[in-house]
């Protein structure tokens, strides 16, 4: 982490939201620089290694891009920042697969937008991790969506939109075959047999 400058940069693909985050945390923590933001992953690799934030606001969900790789890309980086989630997912495995990477923040887009400068400040204050409460009750709970992998939420989602397989193969770069594979797995776990119920799990389950 660069803990030279306190400073933080936001992405995030829904511009309201950035502007709200921007005015709350410049509002909450005035000594606190915003090096700026980004609307895609593919913009914020090409800003963040030149201005080097201590801190990186992100969101799950941003488009069609991986958030994992360039978390992944930029902690191998000497001055590698800190990342921070703020988003609505309500996946454990997901969730789980942020905490190996190394993301020491987690707050939900559902709780009160305290909680974002409570995780800046106490981040900043011991490199603890912190969970907002909504996150601190996911890692409690159990429901189905738990028994998925990440890549099978991640076709589960894509198959609720209406994808074919061969589309959602393209997606994720592996093989129509694959896909189908994934799929009948998804069915089994969640007793489901068709892809219309697929997307009703995943509309009850906030994929959509």
């Amino acid at each position: 982490m660069n803990s030279s400058v306190s400073s933080y940069f936001l992405v995030d693909d829904h511009s309201l939201l950035l502007e709200g985050l921007k005015s709350y945390l410049g509002n909450e923590l005035p000594s606190w620089k915003c090096s700026g933001h980004a609307l895609s992953v593919s913009e914020a690799e090409v800003t963040l290694p030149s201005v080097k934030p201590s801190y990186v606001f992100i969101d799950h969900q941003i488009g069609k891009s991986t958030r994992a790789d360039l978390i992944r890309s930029l902690s191998e980086k000497e001055t590698a920042p800190t990342f921070i989630l703020v988003s609505q997912l309500d996946s454990k495995a997901i969730l789980k697969e942020y905490i190996q990477l190394g993301v020491l923040g987690f707050v939900s887009k559902k709780d009160n937008q305290v909680e974002i400068k409570k995780a800046l400040e106490q981040i900043a204050l011991n490199g603890e991790v912190y969970f907002s409460p909504t996150f601190n009750e996911l890692l409690s709970s159990s429901s189905s969506i738990d028994l998925l992998t990440p890549k099978e939420i991640e076709i589960t989602r894509l198959t609720a939109t209406g994808k074919t397989n061969k589309e959602v193969g393209i997606q994720l770069g592996c093989s129509e075959l694959t896909v189908k594979t994934h799929k009948a797995n998804i069915m089994r776990k969640l007793n489901v047999s068709n892809s219309v119920e697929i997307c009703n799990w995943a509309m009850k389950n906030s994929l959509l």
